[in-house]
């Protein structure tokens, strides 16, 4: 071996080349659960953007007997139905939203309200929600 020859330059057996690059295994960890390089996070809303209306988990508990959700990435449903405190018809109801991938749908079972699709309708057109003629 050459005196001026470096680490790097000197030829080194098949063995010694593949241990260098193999990484510790918790900078391994590390990579696999690191965010992909170059995804920045989301932009915030622009100023005077509306935001996603809140509930308190508490009223929800009060007024929903039970919630449903499924989705696949293109469908979805909702189904939520609603307890003996809740008001303006809901009581008792069951609230059934459907996505396909193109339109919305509503159904609304075992309400006492008949007038209750509609005023559900009629708040979902005001929110922007466009939904399928039955």
């Amino acid at each position: 071996m050459r005196a001026a020859e470096t680490d790097a330059e000197r030829p080194r057996p098949p063995g010694e080349e593949r241990a260098s690059l193999e990484l510790d295994p918790a900078a391994r960890a590390a990579t696999l659960l690191a965010p992909p390089p170059g995804i920045a996070p989301p932009a915030p809303p622009p100023a005077g953007a509306p935001s996603a209306p809140s509930i308190d988990p508490n009223i929800a508990a009060e007024l929903l007997e039970r919630a449903a959700f499924w989705g696949d990435g293109t469908r979805g449903l909702a189904r939520l139905r609603f307890g003996s405190r809740a008001r303006a018809g809901l009581a008792g109801a069951t609230v059934v939203l459907e996505h396909d991938g193109d339109s919305v749908r509503l159904r609304v079972d075992d309400s006492d309200d008949a007038e209750l699709a509609g005023r559900l309708r009629d708040k979902l057109a005001a929110r922007g929600v466009t939904l399928a003629d039955e």
